[in-house]
């Protein structure tokens, strides 16, 4: 696990794990999953159910799921970076995130969890 200064903002944990992995771009969000040793999964999460992407938390192991019907990789790395943010920020501390389509997308600017994660 990589360990951040107290309470970063959200941009500021990205310029720190951009550094820290020196990360090249485009970024391949779905090998930052894998060098910082969470599980990475593609899932057909439905389209009923709107569901982009999961963090899962359980016994000190972490796994990021997305929805295999997103079409566009540019969408699947975005969501993928997405679940990253509720891993790696401080105070996002649930066992299980599910993030919809809308909630990612709406979510910029605003406060809480899912603004902090984009």
């Amino acid at each position: 696990m990589l360990n951040f200064e107290t309470r970063l903002s959200p941009e500021m944990y990205a310029r720190q794990l951009s550094c820290k992995l020196n990360l090249t771009y485009p970024v391949d969000a779905e090998e930052v999953v894998k060098e910082l040793g969470l599980l990475y999964r593609e899932k057909d999460l439905g389209k009923s159910v709107g569901y982009d992407g999961c963090l899962v938390r359980k016994n000190n192991k972490a796994a990021v799921i997305i929805n295999a019907n997103i079409a566009y990789k540019t969408r699947r790395n975005f969501t993928i970076a997405h679940e990253l943010g509720h891993y790696l920020i401080k105070g996002h501390k649930k066992n299980i995130y599910n993030c919809a389509g809308k909630d990612i997308e709406g979510s910029f600017g605003g406060k809480g969890h899912e603004s902090e994660a984009n």
